[in-house]
């Protein structure tokens, strides 16, 4: 089974996803690719993949698209930097996000834009526990989606802040090939909706983060 998943899934529910597949379907051997939703997109049109998690619906023929629940976006900074900040405060500072074309990367432009702010210096990185170093070595404030950094929150390498802008949530959504001998594809990928949603609906915040400061 060829799975493409993007760094949020990686970083939040593929872990547990995977235990449940090997517990569920024990004959299933795993081929595992982390990709941009742009790559997970192509490889799934070009038969190199049978199922990509990723953010966006895919149009085309002989392909399923499911939607799951929506991961929170938001913005974290190093510890030791100001507390709550308007969405002006922050777009005129470094700025981190992920990779371009990505809905996070989409957000941040579209932030600039509400804002009639010029897109300013913009760091793309594709890694979360890269962007994660870089905000806690004081590179920029990171918009990205928020549960894979709630691990880098728990151990204090970077904090939740507040801005006043509104940020759509980071969609995720299975895509999977569909033919006459996929039943094994179209189950293994009901099993990904269901592991997302449960990671979605179970996830907690952490307590501490800007907004929790003294």
């Amino acid at each position: 089974m060829r799975i493409g998943a993007i760094e949020t899934v990686v970083h939040t529910w593929l872990l547990g996803f995977l235990t449940n597949l090997r517990s569920t379907y024990p004959g299933i051997e795993v081929q595992l690719t982390s990709e941009t939703t742009l790559a997970l997109h192509r490889g799934l049109r070009e038969g190199a993949l049978d199922i990509a998690l990723q953010t966006d619906h895919i149009a085309g023929a002989g392909i399923v698209s499911t939607p799951c629940l929506p991961m929170p976006m938001g913005w974290v900074d190093p510890l030791g930097a100001e507390g709550t900040q308007t969405v002006e405060q922050l777009l005129r500072q470094p700025v981190l996000t992920m990779s371009p074309g990505s809905q996070p990367h989409e957000a941040l432009k579209n932030l600039f834009r509400a804002a009639g702010i010029p897109l300013g210096k913009v760091h793309c990185v594709s890694s979360i526990s890269a962007l994660a170093r870089l905000v806690k070595a004081g590179f920029g404030n990171a918009l990205v989606p928020l549960p894979p950094c709630y691990e880098y929150v728990a151990i204090g390498d970077v904090r939740i802040i507040e801005c006043d802008a509104l940020i759509s949530p980071q969609r995720i959504v299975v895509s999977h090939l569909e033919a006459a001998d996929s039943n094994a594809i179209r189950l293994v990928a009901e099993l990904a909706c269901r592991a997302s949603d449960q990671f979605t609906t179970s996830a907690i915040t952490p307590t501490w983060s800007a907004s929790s400061e003294g």
